[in-house]
């Protein structure tokens, strides 16, 4: 991809974002760790969790906040970089990297978990199919990687797919599966199709929130008009993101 893309990177990233501790002072940092995330973190706070992309940050911070203490970042963006070592824990191992595939075969099953959250859409497919190779010999017997990215069987995909100029290639449940199948993962699990139970957001006078009733109504709607259109195969999820926890081995 033509670098020149990402000269604006950050100041595009910023208008979405602020700093990942002012998130956490505006109680925004759900947002980066939804509840069905947390059903599927292992309950063992000392693994070893690489976040692929890391970007400022956010993500290592929420998992930082819930005791995860094992934590790198790498990130191909100096300046991102320079921001997450500002605004973390110095704790927290920030690796920045303009060649990602060297730094992770100096890594080999060093990692329990590694997550790429928004990141695979970024990467052209011809090397995404070698990154991830790389990414698997860098876990442990028995790690995984959780992969979220803008989810194509969604009604509104189009708008993710394209609301950023460096989105390269979008993906749906089936097509993200045989990636993952053809670099050897197995196991795959659709985490975003768990209801986001959240009862600390349920009030008297709004007793439908935080019980996942949005999820489910979601579900019955979409998928009544993929049934109408006679869509095969049939998409499971239909929310704007697809979540997928693979097991290396």
């Amino acid at each position: 991809m033509n670098s020149n893309l990402y000269q604006t990177y950050v100041e595009n990233f910023s208008r979405f974002h602020s700093l990942p501790d002012e998130e956490y002072k505006d109680s925004n940092i759900n947002k980066f760790l939804p509840a069905a995330w947390q059903t599927w973190l292992p309950a063992d706070k000392s693994i070893s969790i690489l976040d692929f992309g890391c970007g400022w940050g956010h993500f290592l911070l929420a998992l930082h906040q819930l005791g995860y203490r094992n934590l790198t970042g790498i990130d191909s963006s100096i300046e991102m970089c320079q921001v997450a070592k500002q605004s973390l824990p110095e704790n927290i191992t920030i690796v920045p990297s303009n060649d990602s595939h060297e730094w992770l075969s100096s890594q080999t099953a060093k990692f329990d978990l590694v997550t790429m959250n928004n990141v695979i859409e970024h990467i052209p497919i011809d090397v995404a199919v070698p990154l991830l190779r790389t990414i698997k010999e860098s876990l442990k017997p028995g790690g995984h990687i959780f992969i979220s990215t803008p989810n194509m069987a969604c009604v509104f995909g189009s708008y993710t797919r394209y609301v950023d100029l460096t989105h390269v290639v979008g993906f749906t449940e089936f097509s993200l599966f045989q990636l993952l199948d053809l670099v050897g993962f197995k196991e795959h699990q659709i985490t975003s199709n768990i209801p986001d139970i959240d009862f600390s957001k349920w009030r008297p006078w709004k007793p439908w929130r935080g019980l996942g009733l949005t999820h489910s109504l979601r579900r019955v709607i979409f998928s009544s008009l993929f049934r109408l259109s006679g869509t095969s195969p049939l998409p499971t999820c239909f929310i704007s993101h697809l979540d997928v926890l693979s097991k290396s081995s």
